[in-house]
């Protein structure tokens, strides 16, 4: 699981969401765990599950410390949403959230999640988007530090470039 690759339209990686470090990796690991070359995504395919014990390996945790950041996080996505705006165009914005159906498996020691329909357009059949090894992020202690990842990497993709100058004033 270590070539897990995290794929995001350009839109949903500088959407207004307000989520956890915890959260953060949790929807990370998910996304990677996505084929976002699927057509018309069923249920089935925007389903992730996976074991305790294969989250503590991708997140370099204790098997007892990934159930429980499991847990926690998994009960406060359920209510987190994300805020798309449009700068043009008709709509202002759209809400919607990230996962609608989370179910723990005492028996297999697994957590199965299933990523709302709304958010569809931003994970599968993505034509401007940003993509990265999950490796590069899981080791950032900060929800601000993987938002400001995204965001440069997105910044890069859309100059066609590998390098940029970027100036963050404080």
């Amino acid at each position: 699981m270590s070539e897990l690759v995290v794929f995001k339209a350009n839109e949903l990686a500088v959407s207004r969401y307000d989520l956890t470090e915890h959260e953060t990796k949790l929807i990370l690991c998910c996304v990677a765990l996505l084929n976002p070359t699927k057509e018309n995504p069923t249920r089935e395919d925007r389903t992730v599950t996976f074991t305790y014990q294969q989250y503590a390996q991708m997140m370099g945790l204790s098997l007892d410390n990934a159930y429980h950041r499991l847990n926690k996080a998994t009960s406060e996505l359920m209510t987190r949403t994300v805020e798309i705006i449009y700068p043009t165009g008709d709509i202002e914005k759209t809400i919607f959230q990230w996962v609608n159906f989370a179910r723990f498996s005492r028996k297999n020691q697994s957590l199965e999640l299933v990523f709302s329909e709304d958010i569809l357009p931003y994970l599968f059949q993505l034509k401007k988007f940003i993509k990265y090894n999950l490796e590069h992020v899981k080791s950032f202690e900060n929800k601000y530090s993987m938002r400001v990842y995204e965001w440069l990497l997105k910044e890069i993709t859309q100059k066609k470039t590998h390098r940029a100058n970027i100036e963050i004033g404080i």
